[in-house]
Order: C-alpha cells, then structure tokens, then sequence
C-alpha cells in the first residue's frame, strides 16, 4: 500500500496542464485512487474529459469506470462501461482476455443484483 500512496502522491504533484490529452496518466491515477479507496476522485477523474478518441486506452477507461461505478453502487453506469469492453473486444486476443474475462463477470455479478 505504500507504493501505491507515493506513486499516487508523485500523480498528485503533476499539473494536470502538463499533459491535458496523455490518457494513460490519467488512468494510472483513477487506478491508484481506486486502489487506495478514493472512489469519489477516481469518478472525477474518469469523467473529466470523458470523449477519449478510441483507442485501446478507451476501452482500459471503461473497464475502470465499470470497477469505479460498481463501487461508489451505480449499477447502470456500471454496466454500460462492462458491457462496451465486451461489445469492443468480442473476440479478444489472449492479452485482452483478463480484461474481457473481468468484464463479463462482473456484468454477471451485476445481473444478479437486477430486479
């Protein structure tokens, strides 16, 4: 857990400005806040700027909106987020299972809680 504290630390001291459209920092710092239990600020910072040109990144971003959703209990946002990696990455290669495999259980786990 202290490595997670300085590296988020060290995301903390940056200005945002120094790189507004570098997408790969900003999602190592939702997943350090997440990992650190900061959902609050993780939301924030994956929805900052939420248009992201598709990039394999953009599916990463909604990956980690579904784990940040799924936290803070919106289902529905949720869900949506989960269900675009499994509609982008039908057929995955196999270093893009784990995240389609992660995905798809968590879209299962969600349908149980469903009405």
């Amino acid at each position: 857990m202290h490595d997670t504290t300085v590296a988020l630390h060290r995301f903390e001291v940056l200005p945002d400005s120094v790189c507004p459209s570098c997408t790969l920092p900003r999602l190592q710092r939702a997943q350090l806040l997440r990992a650190v239990g900061r959902l609050h600020e993780a939301n924030d910072r994956l929805t900052e700027g939420e248009r992201i040109f598709f990039t394999p990144s953009a599916v990463l971003f909604a990956l980690e909106r579904g784990r940040v959703s799924e936290g803070l209990g919106d289902w529905e946002r949720a869900v949506r987020s989960y269900q675009y990696v499994v509609d982008t990455w039908i057929s995955p290669d196999s270093s893009l299972n784990p995240y389609v495999g992660e995905a798809r259980a968590a879209l299962a786990r969600l349908k149980l809680r469903s009405p």
